[in-house]
This record gives structure tokens, C-alpha cells and sequence, in this order.
């Protein structure tokens, strides 16, 4: 039997007035996968989610991910630099390391948005990715026309049918109440060359990185550009000073296919995309073998979350008095731009030994981070 619904919503129905039945399935988006075991090894149940129709599923999890997906692309503009001193010409450094972004009190819950269909049962409050276990019941309901295959006529029949049913919300990781703080991780590699006229090109870059699951890509560039040097020598500054821009941006996509992760449909992908840019002043100063230093600057990100493919949900609706069997699809489900930007400010310690190093920064911003790492600096 077939089962037309208004654009948006999945061709299926549910019992009115009972829990929504549907294929057991586990949805676990591509950025997780993408991301650090801690994240990885979180799994999101957004397949009841999507019962209330794409609007209301890509509402609710535009405010579920939304910390995360700001959160690693602030990430991704941390660590550039340990101090202000750029390169002799061939001078080179290589640089492991890795930031926590930590995220704001005020994200890990979210109220309640403006629903189409979706109402609390007791709470408006519902918690991000980063809030702690859900204990929320939702709701949905609404009235749609509903064709169907009379059995005695064999003809089409349409009529009104309320669609309804409910589910819990979804879980946050609880990183508060497991580690002690909620915090993006995000780790980090890069080389760094001196050119010309006290200018260093850095480079951060991951080769395709393909598995049975997803694929993975990263790539980043910046210059920093000595501007002390432009001082008359009467003038000269004691310190170091140099501008900084970055731009780096990373992608993933992760196969959702049901032969993979349980998930009835087909040609399901997830994935996401985040572009980060930041533009710096830095300062340094060194004493010994200890180097101080601090930045003034401006960070923004954007990003791009999709869920492609086709999703079955299986469940019943009552027509006329009847249990009629029914399966919903629901085609390319997903599609979220998030953004944020702002000031910046930073301040730090780097230790140098010959030519290792070990520095530590706190970035100051709505999205704070510290980030920490050791490397390799000559000339």
C-alpha cells in the first residue's frame, strides 16, 4: 500500500495515539566518525527524530550539533604559532600538538525551537550533543491526506489520517558529569618553511584518508610576516611582532548504508564540511630559554552538515477503523549551514631546548580552547 505525503514528511504513518514502531537502526553521523574515538564511540539515535518529517528533524538537529560542528571549527584556527619570530630563509619547524575547545554553559541544552509538528511532554528544555542524557519525551501530530488501496474496491481511496507518536529526545555525551568538562578535542600536525623577507608559509595536510567507513581530507595554509622589521632602527621594537592568516578546511563523509550500520534505505551518506579563517597580531618575547607570547585577533567558520539517501522507517496507520500496514521513505533528509565568528585573544609559553620545543597557550573567546603541543624549530 501506498502512502503519499506532503513534501517534507516521510510516507509513512503511525498508530494514532501510540509509540511510533519502526526499524531498529542506530544513526551515527559522518562527523563522528570522522572525529576522536571520544566522539566516535558516541552513537545518536536520530532515526525517531526523523519520523517528524525533514522540517522538524533538520530544526532539532541543527540545535543538537551546532555546538560541536562551532566548536571543532574554532579548533581548527588554533595552534598556528608559538611565537611572533618568523624563520631565517630555509629556517623550518614541525609542530605536533592539539587544542581543547572547551563549549559554553549555554550549549548544552537548547529550548524548545519553533516545532511544526514536535511539542515536549514535560520539559522544554532539550540537551545539545554536549548535555548530559536525555530524559525528555517528545511528541508529534498532525493531520494528512493519506492514499490508500481500498481491499474491496481495489480502488484509491484518500481521506484526512492523523499522524502521530512520540519518542525520547536524544542523548548527550555527558562529558560534564564523565571527564569533568565538555570540550571539542582537536588534534593537529604541521610544517612550517621560512621564505623571503622574514615571511613563513605553514601547511597542514591529510592525504585522502579512506576506510570501509568514511573518507576523510584536511588541508590548511597560512603566512606570517614580520612587520617588527619595518621599524626605522631608532624605533626598533624589543619585542617581536608579526601578522598571522589562516585558512584551513577539512571535510568527511561516512557511508550510512544499511549493509553497513544497520540502517534501512539506500545510497545514505552523511557528511560535513567546515572552513576556518583567523587573522592575527602576535607578539613575543624571548628570555632564556622561555618565549612569551600573545595574540589580538579575528576567527570565523562556517560549515556544512548532509544526510543523503534514502531512509525506511517502517510502522501502521488506522484507516477507517482498520491496522494498515505502512513504510515510510524519506529522501535526502539533512542539510545544515552553520556559522560563527569573533574576537580573539590569546597568550602562551614556549620552552625551547637546542631545537625542541614544548609550548601551551588559552585562547580567550566564546568558544575558549587550550592548546598545547612540542616540536621542532631550527634557524
Amino acid at each position: 500500500m501506498m502512502h503519499t505525503f506532503p513534501l517534507g514528511w516521510p510516507r509513512w504513518v503511525v498508530k494514532t495515539g501510540a509509540r511510533a514502531t519502526m526499524t531498529k537502526s542506530t544513526l551515527v553521523i559522518a562527523f563522528l566518525l570522522a572525529s576522536p574515538p571520544a566522539l566516535r564511540a558516541q552513537s545518536l539515535d536520530f532515526s525517531s527524530v526523523l519520523s517528524a518529517g525533514r522540517p522538524d528533524a533538520e530544526l532539532y538537529l541543527e540545535h543538537f550539533i551546532g555546538p560541536f560542528m562551532k566548536g571543532f571549527g574554532h579548533g581548527l584556527t588554533n595552534g598556528w604559532y608559538n611565537t611572533a619570530r618568523t624563520h631565517e630563509f630555509a629556517g623550518f619547524d614541525l609542530v605536533f600538538g592539539g587544542s581543547m575547545v572547551f563549549v559554553p554553559k549555554e550549549e548544552l541544552f537548547f529550548d524548545m525551537p519553533d516545532f511544526q509538528t514536535i511539542v515536549p511532554a514535560n520539559s522544554n528544555d532539550l540537551p545539545t550533543i554536549f548535555g548530559p542524557d536525555a530524559d525528555n519525551l517528545l511528541s508529534y501530530a498532525r493531520t494528512l491526506p493519506v492514499t490508500y488501496i481500498d481491499p474491496r474496491s481495489g480502488l484509491p481511496i484518500t481521506v484526512p489520517a492523523l499522524i502521530s507518536g512520540e519518542f525520547a529526545a536524544v542523548d548527550g555525551l555527558d562529558l560534564e558529569h564523565r571527564i569533568g568538562a565538555s570540550f571539542v578535542p582537536v588534534p593537529m600536525a604541521q610544517v612550517g618553511i621560512g621564505l623571503l623577507r622574514g615571511t613563513d608559509l605553514k601547511i597542514r595536510w591529510v592525504p585522502a584518508v579512506r576506510t570501509e567507513d568514511f573518507d576523510l581530507r584536511l588541508f590548511g595554509v597560512a603566512l606570517r610576516h614580520d612587520i617588527g622589521q619595518w621599524q626605522p632602527p631608532s624605533r626598533r621594537l624589543p619585542f617581536d611582532m608579526s601578522l598571522l592568516l589562516a585558512v584551513m578546511d577539512l571535510s568527511a563523509e561516512g557511508d550510512l548504508s544499511a549493509a553497513k550500520k544497520g540502517l534501512a534505505g539506500t545510497d545514505q551518506i552523511a557528511s560535513y564540511v567546515i572552513t576556518s579563517t583567523t587573522f592575527q597580531l602576535l607578539v613575543s618575547k624571548d628570555l632564556s630559554i622561555f618565549t612569551f607570547f600573545g595574540s589580538a585577533g579575528y576567527s570565523a567558520t562556517s560549515s556544512n552538515l548532509s544526510m543523503t539517501g534514502r531512509y525506511i522507517i517502517e510502522g501502521k496507520t488506522v484507516v477507517n477503523g482498520r491496522s494498515v500496514p505502512a513504510i515510510g521513505v524519506l529522501t535526502d533528509p539533512v542539510d545544515l549551514d552553520f556559522a560563527d565568528s569573533g574576537p580573539r585573544s590569546s597568550v602562551g609559553i614556549r620552552i625551547k631546548l637546542l631545537s625542541l620545543t614544548a609550548h601551551a597557550d588559552f585562547t580567550f573567546q566564546r568558544y575558549s580552547a587550550l592548546t598545547m603541543g612540542v616540536g621542532l624549530s631550527v634557524r
